[in-house]
């Protein structure tokens, strides 16, 4: 009877262990992904929630990539009109009305 409660707790204790795992596994975010991305800086919107958007052009048709984070308010001032290439992570969702949406790290000259 001993060896199956001795059994019985290692197993138990085993189970335990997988599913902290599994549960830290589930808690954990997919790490961003690297991206550049070129293209005009424009504000779009009014106040008091002015976007600034990096609008690329693909086959000629224009679409709008949403700037987030720290270098946003950059952009909007110094670099507006301008053409750049930011590099950077990709945003963790993608807002409605955006074809894509990035936290840039670094801003380069366009080429």
């Amino acid at each position: 009877m001993r060896v199956r409660a001795a059994i019985a707790a290692a197993a138990c204790a085993c189970l335990a262990a997988q599913a902290a795992v599994d549960a830290d596994a589930m808690n954990r975010r997919p790490r961003p992904r690297p991206k550049k991305i070129a293209g005009t800086v424009r504000v779009v919107g009014s106040e008091p929630f002015p976007k600034t958007v990096i609008t690329v052009f693909h086959g000629g048709v224009p679409s709008d990539c949403l700037v987030e984070g720290p270098l946003e308010k950059v952009l909007r001032d110094g670099h507006q009109g301008r053409n750049v290439v930011v590099e950077g992570s990709a945003c963790p969702h993608v807002p409605p009305g955006f074809a894509d949406c990035i936290v840039p790290t670094k801003i380069l000259p366009a080429e």
